[in-house]
């Protein structure tokens, strides 16, 4: 599985240490599901019914989150291991979560290329 090492522009401090690496790595199919199943809330419509609706910016922290692997300090020690809780997205820098993001979301669209490339792999070109 894939990993892909990220500094962080400002890093971001967890009390008394700061993180200036994180740790990316593919996410899996458990994760995809995972993430859904913690953005799902039950909320009660206005046609007093009760529905499941899914939160698409709470499904994906959720994804994020599991795809961290861990942050690091300047020195290469583990400064948290992941999966991160919710809460500790609020202690990373602004720079820093927008970096992961960019990254995260770089990542999901190489392995995504990749997957359709294998598709169309061996296919012959339609005859004319």
């Amino acid at each position: 599985m894939a990993e892909l090492k990220i500094p962080l522009p400002t890093g971001s401090k967890f009390g008394e240490r700061t993180a200036t690496h994180a740790f990316l790595r593919e996410l899996t199919t458990a994760d995809i599901i995972g993430a859904g199943e913690d953005a799902e809330k039950c909320v009660l419509g206005p046609d007093k019914q009760y529905h499941l609706v899914l939160s698409p910016t709470l499904s994906g922290l959720h994804m994020l989150r599991r795809q961290i692997m861990r942050l690091e300090d300047a020195k290469g020690t583990v400064v948290i291991d992941g999966p991160l809780d919710v809460d500790m997205f609020f202690k990373l820098a602004p720079a820093a979560f927008l970096e992961i993001q960019t990254k995260a979301e770089q990542m999901d669209a190489a392995a995504q290329e990749a997957v359709e490339r294998m598709a169309e792999r061996g296919r012959e070109p339609a005859a004319s």
